[in-house]
Order: C-alpha cells, then structure tokens, then sequence
C-alpha cells in the first residue's frame, strides 16, 4: 500500500506567498467533524474555574490525523494555548478530550473572553467553533457558585438535562459550605436534585460536579415547559452565600413520534405470587456479591400452535408453563406437560432451544446455587422427557448457572451451549463451561477452547453473536462486579485449530469490549443504523468504578465505542441514576434488557428491567423503563409508557420480549425473585398498546434447513424508504432466560419493505422484493 506524504507546497511571487495544502490532506481532515461547547456554564468569578469539552467524530472511512487546539483569548487580546494536540482517529472514532482552565492563570482582567476550539491540518484551520465567556470580580465574601454547561437547552420532553455546578472559595480564610441544587418544574413545584453536606473549603478550592436530570422520572417532570435548576452555596448557618441559576425547556414530541404505552395484564392468568424458597444451610451467608438468581423465564412456541408461550422457572419447584391459549389467556401446562415440579428440582433460569432440529424447541432449566440443571427433551405431543442423565450436561460438583445461550460456533448445523455461571453457596466454582452439540441429543464439553483465566469470573448472562459479521459467532461474556472478579470478555471465532479444535481469541482489549462493570444483562441492536451490531449493557451502578449503563457502538473495525454519555455526541443511555422521593438521586440497578422496535418508527429502543436495590422504598418507583430512541437519541419515556412502579416490592430482575398476541408489536414479560423466606412481587406481563400509533412492522420467523433450524446466528438486512435496518437471530443475552426468536422490524410510516435478505448461517443468501407490511413471513432456508 502506497502512503501519502503530507507536504507544504509554497509558491511565491515578488509580492508574497502562498501555502498550498494538498487535496487529499484537505478532504480527509474535513470528515473529521468538531464538537465544542463548556461543561460548566460559560461565565466564572476571576479565580474560578471552567470547564470546556472537545470532541472529534472521524465520520470518513479512512484513518486521519488533525491538530486540535483550544486557545483562550482574553479582552486585551493575551492569547494563551489550553490544548493542541495531534491525534489520529480511525473511521467511525469518537475522541472527547474535556479540559480545566481559569482565565486569571491567562490574564488578570475581567469581562469577555473567547474560548476557540479548532481541527487543523498543516497549520491551516479546517473547521473552528467559538465560545464565549464572562469573567466577574471575586465576590466581597470570596464565595462563588455557578451553574450551567452542556444542556442541551432545549429539546424533547424525555431527554436528559446535563449539567455541572462550580463551587469556589476565593477568599483567604478556610470556609464550610454547602452546595444545594434545586429543580423547578413548570408548574412551579421543586425537587431537589442535590441536598448538598457540609464541606470544608481551603482558601483557592474549589469542586466542579456534573449532575444529570432526567425531568420525565419526577413527579410532574411529564411536563413540557421551561425548567429551572438553581445552585445554592449556603454556610454552615444556612445562610446563601452565592447563587446561580439556568432555564432550560423540555417540548412536545414531535408530530408523528409516539411513545410506547404497555399495560399489565393482570388478568392473564400468569400473574401468579412465587413460592419462598429455602435455600442449602447456610447458603451465601458472608459472602459477598453471592447471586441466588431464581427469577428465570424462557420464551417458545414449545407446541407450534403459532402462539409463544412461557415458561417460568422456580427454585422451590414453582415451575410454570404459561400456554398460550390465543385469546390474551394462559394455562399452565407445567404438570401435564412433565416438568418437574418438586423442590429437589431446583430451578434458577431457562432456556428454549431446538437442538435435535426437528422443529419442536426443547427446554433447558439451569439448576439454583447448588442444584443440577436439567435437560428435557421435546416429545413433539406438549410433553417433555428428562434426558439430562445421558446428555453429559452432568455436573461433577453442582454449581450456580445463572443463564444461558446457544449458537453453532463450529457450523455443522446444531446449537452449541454456553452456560454463565456465578458463584455457589460456598463462594466457589465459577467456572463457565462451553459444550459442543454432538447432534445426537448429547454434549462435549470443550471449555478448553476458551481462555481458563477468564472463565473463571462471576459471569450473570452472555450471548452468542456475529459483532465482526464474518460469519462465524462470537461469544460476548457479562460478569459481575468485574472490577472484584473479572471483567466482560469478548471471544472472537477464528475457526478451527487444525488438530480437532477450535480457536477463541480473546479480543476484550483491543475490541474496547472489555468493560469492568457488574453486568446483569445483553442487547444487542444497531441503534444508529450504520449496519454495525451494538452492545448494551446494563448494570449496577453503584459498584466501584461505575459509573452508567453501557453502550458499546460496533464499527467496521471491530472496534467498539463507549456512546452512551448524556453530553453532546452521547446517545443519552447512561441512566446512571434514579431519584430519591425525599430529593437527591441514588445509583440505579437495571438487570434483563432488549433491543427493539417497541413503537415501530424504525429506530430500536431498548427496555431495561430494574430493581429497588440500594435505596429500597426511598426510591422513587422508577425501576423499570424503556428509553425510546429519538433517531438515535434515546428519551427516558418509562412513565409514559406505563412502567414506573410496575414493580412495587422485590425484585424483577428478569425481561423477555415476544409478541405474545401476534399484533405486531413487541410486548414483555417481566418476572421477580423470591427472596429466601418470603414470597416476591407478582410477574407481570406487560402489553404493548398502540392506541392512535399507526406505525407499520415486519415480522420474520426463520427455518433453518441446512443451518440449525432456529436459524440462530441469521442475519437480516431489511432495506425501507431508504434506510437499512439490521437484525440477528439470537438466543441468549438476557439476565436468565431466552427472548423470541421471531425477527420485528418497526416500518413508520412505510406500508412495504423494499428489500429483505437473510443472511443464513450455512452461508447461503435469500432476498425477497417488495414485502408488504404488516405480517409474520414463515422464511424456509432453501
């Protein structure tokens, strides 16, 4: 490959000269584009500081190096230098470099400065943005608060307000102050967002803190008008030394956008109270982060009557089988179906998976702290036989598997099996296992073909699926408290070994998928629409070094992007934190999760099951949601569509989605735990209500014939008024459970797809023409 030396050319005349920039320099360095704006509000005591935040998006599809360079002009026009740099970024690369300054380190004066962002190349600027700021005298009691920084000021209702407050003691003596951040609603109501403690300031401190609102998880924050946040900087007798205020507006959705609406369906027969469950003597006493999981729900039409039903999994040997009986109802078919239903039969979480291909999904009830798993196979007649003693599923020493998923690494046309697991009872036994499907209704285990190291983690949930689209799955590992245990682990499939084996390369690092957060569950989707997978990861956010959920943007490169910030170029998925009812926000706990089209405008949103852990009932109930995407920008929209306080005791940590009434849209069921001794919440499930919402949907039901016949691993690329959307037959993901397999594609206002193609697992490549909407295609490999 040829390399482009970057050159100046000068030509000159008897007058002057001209610096020539080559083309090419040129045209690269303007894909890069520059996002500028303060993280604090643009205004500062001299002595104060401020905040800047310079982002550089590499939007070509070539690697690219610039110069960025913030400058600081002051009145009398001292210009001093913040930041230059030279980075290169590769196509599709996101680089945010925030900077700290004060202007009296510049200049002494006060009054309008100018804050210059640029990207250069070759010494000539390509692109310049410019802010503007405000320097006061110090205050005569030394005291100054501000408030403000990167909004946006206004945008949709649902959207997050990011901003940051500045606190600084610019006096001479040692002072204690306390910082209180007030919200005020439209309707002139307040919550305080920030109570504040008494800190102890040295003479030249101060603290800048970011603080996120999300209007929509308050009461009243429904509302679309002009909101208020206020910084208080108050002394140690509630005197207000300094204050600061900014206004921001929230407005009506635009027109043809709709939020989801779901109802429980209480009526559904599946709402029933779980069982308590005693679990082995001492039990995870003393031991930290143990996870007695039991709140596993699996999805499958297990009779093929065109109706998806349920099963939902108990370690006191509560297992149901939720038939669906077509008309919103569900029979549990549980006994005469032959699950077991004794205690001894302890089941944590399930999964439905076809792995004879015959066309009937067979059921894998993965065992509690200390209990077998258990496989039934399906008998093709609503009833189930128990063939786990031959399956070689058997575990020496019975451990804690949490959840599973399933995808044909080797290509020979039957699922494969990964099963995650935490922790026992004792503290002990970790480790992970990988079984290969013989084809013959028995297992290998070849979890030598993983890295030891790595298995050993305290993993809650993982996923088969193909982020390098090179058609081969890879396997994506969640763990728990990985900062404690392990980190998330990125497996790529590189193929055979030659000498009977197979190659798993670890590519956690390189692949930026490697986060060390405690993740409790897996969405994979292309939220932005860029023909890439992405990974969304929930996750209990008070746990060291975390600070959000997490969501992983895929890119040619295999490489993956941090994306979900709330600040400008962020998607706006954090949701980091929920609000206390007596003011002041705690860390949120977000567990089962999914990517998909619930309002069917064409952008997948994401649902995310949440629990009251770490606050309990001074929680504001908003445990779980569903973050609406906004062509891409994700509105926290969980109490317009109904789900806050859906859960109002216990924990519900466990989602699956399916269209359970076959009306296009996606609905979910939503399943607690059982706390040892007690019983838990009801399940619930929850309803999508298109009310007024016309939107149209494609559904796609594959049938593998040469591939496995769940078709697992499929690709669909599905073309619609000019976009490209992209799905995956996946099967696992979720915290202890299977989701559909049946593919939902959200049309708007589109009443065809123009292009359909399935990308099979055998290799082969299928495309239909012209599709009509509204409809479930039955799609045969041919």
């Amino acid at each position: 490959m040829q390399h482009l030396r970057l050159q100046k050319i000068i030509f000159c005349s008897a007058l002057s000269c001209t610096l020539l920039l080559p083309r090419v320099a040129v045209a690269q360095a303007s894909k890069v584009i520059l996002t500028f704006y303060m993280l604090t509000a643009s205004h500062a005591a001299l002595g104060a500081p401020m905040q800047y935040q310079l982002t550089l998006t590499n939007t070509g599809t070539t690697q690219v190096q610039v110069e960025s360079k913030v400058s600081l002009i002051a009145p009398n026009r001292t210009t001093c230098i913040e930041l230059d740099t030279m980075p290169t970024l590769n196509p599709g690369q996101v680089l945010g470099t925030s900077g700290t300054f004060k202007t009296s380190d510049c200049d002494s004066e006060t009054g309008a400065f100018t804050l210059t962002g640029q990207t250069l190349s070759s010494g000539v600027v390509v692109m310049q943005k410019i802010i503007a700021l405000t320097v006061t005298p110090v205050p005569a009691n030394g005291v100054y608060g501000s408030i403000g920084g990167r909004g946006p000021d206004s945008f949709v209702i649902g959207y997050t307000y990011d901003f940051s407050t500045v606190v600084a003691n610019l006096s001479s003596t040692t002072q204690s102050l306390q910082t209180q951040v007030i919200l005020t609603l439209p309707d002139s109501t307040t919550q305080t967002i920030k109570p504040g403690a008494l800190t102890s300031f040295n003479p030249g401190s101060n603290v800048i803190t970011p603080v996120t609102v999300t209007t929509t998880q308050l009461p009243g924050g429904q509302k679309t008008g002009t909101y208020t946040v206020t910084v208080n900087v108050l002394d140690s007798g509630g005197n207000v030394l300094s204050t600061d205020s900014h206004s921001f507006s929230r407005t009506a959705f635009p027109a043809g956008f709709f939020s989801p609406v779901f109802t429980d369906s209480l009526n559904s027969g599946t709402d029933v109270q779980r069982m308590p469950v005693t679990l082995p003597p001492n039990c995870g006493v003393g031991i930290l982060d143990f996870n007695s999981g039991n709140s596993g729900a699996a999805v499958a039409d297990y009779d093929q009557d065109g109706f998806e039903d349920i099963f939902v999994a108990g370690e006191a040997g509560d297992n149901h089988l939720w038939h669906n009986n077509h008309n919103g109802k569900f029979t549990d078919m549980a006994s005469a179906a032959g699950i077991p239903l004794t205690a001894a039969a302890s089941v944590s979480g399930a999964s439905f998976a076809d792995i004879d291909n015959d066309g009937f999904p067979d059921l894998l009830l993965l065992g509690g702290p200390q209990a077998q798993s258990i496989l039934l196979h399906n008998n093709k007649d609503g009833t189930f036989t128990d063939i786990t003693a031959a399956s070689g599923l058997i575990e020496s020493v019975p451990q804690n598997n949490l959840s599973a998923t399933w995808g044909d690494y080797d290509g020979d046309g039957f699922l494969d099996l990964y099963v995650a697991v935490d922790i026992d009872c004792s503290g002990q036994n970790s480790n992970a296992h990988l079984f290969h499907n013989n084809g013959n209704l028995t297992f290998t285990e070849v979890t030598q073909f993983l890295n030891a190291s790595k298995i050993s983690a305290h993993g809650l949930t993982a996923v088969f699926v193909d982020y390098n689209q090179d058609g081969r799955p890879d396997l994506y590992v969640g763990n728990d408290q990985g900062a404690n245990y392990g980190a998330d682990v990125l497996y790529r499939n590189d193929g055979p070994d030659g000498n009977g084996g197979w190659i798993f390369t670890d590519v956690s690092s390189s692949s930026g998928a490697g986060v060390t957060i405690a993740n409790m569950g897996i969405a994979v989707g292309d939220f932005n629409r860029d023909g890439q997978f992405d990974f969304y990861l929930t996750n209990f956010t008070a746990s060291p070094n975390i600070a959000s959920n997490v969501l992983l943007q895929g890119s040619s490169s295999g490489v993956f992007t941090q994306v979900q910030g709330d600040q400008q170029g962020g998607v706006h998925a954090k949701r980091a934190t929920v609000p206390l009812s007596a003011g002041g926000q705690a860390p949120s706990v977000t567990w089962g999760t999914g990517a998909y089209d619930f309002n069917n405008d064409g952008w997948e949103d994401m649902y995310m099951a949440g629990s009251g852990a770490g606050c309990s009932s001074a929680c504001l109930p908003v445990n779980t949601t569903v973050l609406v995407s906004l062509k891409g920008q994700f509105l926290d929209l969980g109490n317009f569509a109904g789900l806050y306080g859906v859960q109002k005791a216990g924990t519900a940590p466990t989602a699956v989605f399916l269209d359970y009434n076959n009306d296009g849209w996606m609905d979910v069921f939503q399943a607690p735990t059982s706390t040892p001794g007690l019983q838990s919440g009801l399940i619930h499930l929850l309803t999508n209500t298109p009310g007024s919402n016309s939107n149209h949907w494609l559904q796609a039901k594959l049938v593998g014939t040469i591939s496995n016949r769940d078709a697992v691993g499929a690709r669909l690329v599905a073309s619609v008024a000019g976009a490209t959307l992209l799905r995956t037959v996946i099967n696992g993901g979720t915290y202890q459970g299977n989701n559909t397999l049946i593919q939902q594609f959200g049309l708007g206002t589109a009443t065809q797809v123009d292009s359909l193609t399935i990308f099979w697992p055998s290799g082969m490549t299928q495309t239909f023409s012209n599709v009509a909407s509204n409809q479930r295609m039955v799609i045969t490999e041919p």
